[in-house]
């Protein structure tokens, strides 16, 4: 079990971010989520992984992961949204909010 599936279990929400540690639109996302922690208020737990380490291999395979940034929203083992590319706070907090409201919270 991976770091991720372990932190995915239960019923509250994880941002996933993959990443590269020599992308600019990676670090400006890495700034846009640190800020997003704070607003999230605890609603939404946020892990970060590099594509390139070699740990992360085999979810950078199964998440079928060939761009950075990409972002994945789940609950549990379910993927409830996924993008990629730069987004901004709001953005994530309405994906958050449609999220929450979908499952009744």
């Amino acid at each position: 079990m991976t770091n991720l599936h372990k932190r995915a279990e239960g019923e509250k929400l994880l941002l996933a971010e993959f990443y590269l540690s020599w992308c600019g639109a990676c670090r400006a996302m890495h700034d846009i989520l640190d800020r997003f922690r704070r607003l999230a208020g605890g609603q939404v737990e946020v892990a970060t992984f590099d594509i390139e380490a070699p740990e992360n291999y085999s979810l950078v395979q199964e998440y079928s992961i060939v761009s950075a940034p990409t972002l994945v929203l789940f609950r549990g083992e379910t993927v409830l949204w996924r993008g990629s590319g730069v987004v901004s706070v709001d953005y994530l907090m309405g994906v958050v909010g449609r999220a929450l409201r979908a499952s009744g919270e």
